[in-house]
């Protein structure tokens, strides 16, 4: 690729480097035991970068049994990306049993 002179396209090397005046928050799980399905749940955003612009997901993930409670795939990276798998979740009347291994999302 060198001799052809052309290089993939991506993240550079150094481009996850913190910058020195963004505020590091505490890790709130530190001493917390997870027992029970329901008891932690977190959200995750990753992009994936396509011919034209990039792909944008939102998952909700029970810690305790590690799988996708709710997930949604957007054009846009805007707020209510993460807002509707959140709703889906604590939807009255839904059932809160993952349905989906977080494995499913996990690239083979």
């Amino acid at each position: 690729m060198r001799i052809m002179g052309i290089e993939g396209v991506g993240p550079k090397p150094g481009s996850s480097k913190p910058s020195p005046d963004h505020e590091v928050y505490p890790y709130l799980l530190r001493h917390v035991e997870i027992l029970r399905p329901n008891q932690v749940w977190s959200t995750d955003i990753t992009y994936c970068r396509m011919l034209k612009g990039f792909m944008y997901l939102a998952a909700v993930i029970d810690w305790y049994s590690r799988r996708v409670l709710s997930w949604k795939v957007s054009n846009t990276g805007k707020s209510y990306l993460t807002e509707i798998p959140l709703f889906v979740v604590s939807s009255p009347g839904r059932s809160r049993t993952p349905w989906m291994p977080a494995s499913a999302l996990r690239p083979s």
